[in-house]
């Protein structure tokens, strides 16, 4: 049976032929979409059947009549989806993004890693190497002062050759960021104009050096030595990127916007590539023919720039020559007295007792060596162990012990049970290289990088005894 209430006419109709029936019947309840049979009107019905009466029951309505209910869920219905697809989007977006920064991070993992093992590789050469540049240094500074003409210009060449392989090992563990710096407030304008006459004689005739110094730089802590090694690497890249002559240009500026002193090195050479440029603070990387360069000079500046929390840039192109921009944070503290500095070092006390302690037995022949020349009385150990066997003995006024030792106590440890016991005891450390100062530990006493001379060896132990004096002083 099949009631409609809106129809102008009633009137019977056998429908059991027609397919719709049928499908009723079958489905016992669903949907049916199409025109009405009296007036060809669409229509949408919905069926069901009754479980406990043989009765199926049916409601159509007007197409006509649902849009216009529909009409207002349109544009919100549209507006939904065009929001489900931005946020799909955005969520693809993001997954490209993190795909791409964890590939980025992977691979500067890699990068620092094969940094690190570079770094641990070097650091333990080095110490290898500043204990035999030890012995040379220390040897040879001892025919030195023997006053025996003959032999000094020979003695001369081979102090200068141990002094450049010094060098060696410091850009090496300048470009790992292992060597231990000694900063200093400086004027970075003095450092350069020390260094112009070297920067002069280092490069060829054809190329000009130039200096535009702003003459109220403000003063930045650095490390003296280091910073004239990175401008002699600096200067001696710009002359290979100009055989043809050139224009050499080093600018200081105070930089206010971020409280930085700029130290620019400019040449008018060939330039580099972006590829080129890319890697060129890469350790052993380099352009040159073999034997022309190792790949570590400005592998040096970038490591020595960043152990002092510094940056740098680099601007190059090819056929635009090169820029390379050293930045140093403004120090708060005021220049050092550099006449104190120069002026010739008294004697060290007569009679001072001295305990000398480290591994290898060579350099612990020289020290005391230069310590006995000096008038001073010196017994000595070989390890932390031995050394505190001495000192449970004999009282000293200075202990002076490498960091690196076997055993259970190094060098660090060893000052720390020999101040606790005897605080008046002025100590000094050596080291050519330590892990420990790598990774921040702070020391107690004077540090003294191997490889020294005698007069090294003295400044260092006047400053102990001069700090262990003002820190005696009453407040």
């Amino acid at each position: 049976m099949r009631v409609r209430s809106a129809a102008d006419v009633s009137y019977g109709q056998d429908i059991s032929a027609s397919s719709r029936f049928h499908q009723i019947v079958k489905e016992r309840t669903g949907r049916l979409d199409g025109e009405g049979t009296v007036d060809s009107v669409a229509r949408v019905g919905f069926f069901t059947t009754s479980d406990r009466y043989p009765f199926y029951s049916m409601v159509a309505f007007d197409q006509a009549y649902l849009d216009r209910r529909l009409a207002p869920l349109r544009l919100p219905i549209i507006w939904s989806l065009l929001a489900l697809a931005f946020v799909l989007t955005a969520a693809m977006a993001a997954a490209v993004w993190v795909v791409r920064r964890e590939a980025t991070a992977a691979a500067r993992l890699y990068h620092t890693q094969r940094l690190e093992a570079l770094g641990r590789l070097t650091g333990g050469i080095a110490h290898d190497f500043n204990n035999l540049l030890m012995i040379i240094m220390g040897s040879l500074d001892m025919l030195r002062r023997a006053k025996e003409d003959r032999r000094v210009r020979y003695i001369d060449n081979a102090l200068f050759a141990a002094e450049r392989a010094k060098a060696l090992t410091q850009q090496l563990l300048a470009f790992s960021r292992r060597q231990t710096l000694s900063p200093a407030v400086s004027d970075l304008n003095r450092l350069v104009v020390e260094m112009g006459e070297m920067l002069t004689h280092s490069l060829r005739e054809n190329i000009v050096v130039k200096f535009d110094l702003d003459p109220h730089l403000w003063p930045v802590r650095v490390d003296a030595d280091q910073l004239q090694i990175a401008l002699i690497n600096l200067a001696v890249n710009a002359r290979d990127a100009m055989p043809d002559g050139g224009v050499l240009r080093i600018k200081s500026e105070n930089i206010p916007s971020t409280s930085e002193v700029c130290l620019t090195v400019s040449d008018t050479g060939v330039g580099m590539s972006p590829e080129v440029a890319a890697r060129v603070f890469e350790p052993f990387f380099t352009t040159k023919e073999v034997g022309k360069g190792t790949g570590l000079g400005l592998a040096q500046v970038h490591g020595f720039v960043h152990q002092l929390g510094g940056r740098l840039t680099l601007d190059s192109a090819p056929g635009q020559g090169t820029t390379v921009s050293l930045f140093f944070s403004r120090s708060p503290e005021q220049l050092e007295d550099k006449s104190a500095k120069d002026q010739s070092l008294p004697q060290m006390p007569a009679g001072l007792s001295v305990l000398v302690v480290d591994d290898n037995p060579d350099i612990v022949a020289l020290a005391t060596a230069a310590l006995e020349e000096q008038g001073c009385t010196t017994r000595q150990a070989h390890t932390g162990a031995d050394a505190m066997h001495i000192l449970r003995e004999a009282s000293f006024d200075v202990l002076l012990t490498d960091i690196v030792m076997p055993g259970a106590m190094d060098g660090i440890a060893l000052a720390k049970t020999a101040k606790a016991s005897a605080p008046d005891m002025v100590t000094v450390l050596m080291t050519g290289y330590s892990e420990r100062l790598e990774n921040g530990e702070r020391i107690e006493g004077e540090l003294l990088l191997k490889p020294f001379s005698s007069r090294d060896l003295t400044a260092a132990l006047l400053r102990a005894m001069r700090k262990v004096t003002v820190e005696r002083q009453p407040a």
